[in-house]
């Protein structure tokens, strides 16, 4: 399975990292269970994932700071860590884009 059929998982990881408003938002997730991905984005200085409410109606609960959460993907039958720094969908600094441009 490739990258871009796999889907991605976000679990709280540390409670103790990042900016007061990010801990703050950490009060709107359980602990130990994994929110389905909706998107992350990386820019220079931070990333954030948007992460989906399952247990309500499938909307966005909110956007997450990054370092606040271990990310996981579905290997078999197998949850498994997940970089999603390596990952060309949601690290445009991989120079991957620039050959669908027409670059090097």
């Amino acid at each position: 399975m490739n990258n871009e059929e796999k889907q991605v998982f976000a679990m709280v990881g540390r409670e103790d990292a990042g900016y007061d408003g990010d801990r703050k938002m950490l009060t709107k997730l359980k602990r130990g269970f994994l929110y389905p991905v909706s998107n992350i984005l990386v820019s220079q200085s931070s990333s954030c994932a948007y992460l989906f409410d399952t247990a309500k109606d499938g909307s966005i609960i909110g956007t997450f700071n990054t370092v606040n959460l271990d990310f996981f993907t579905v290997e078999g039958d197998k949850i498994v860590p997940f970089d999603f720094f390596k990952d060309p969908r949601y690290n445009p600094y991989l120079g991957l884009h620039k050959r669908h441009k027409g670059g090097n």
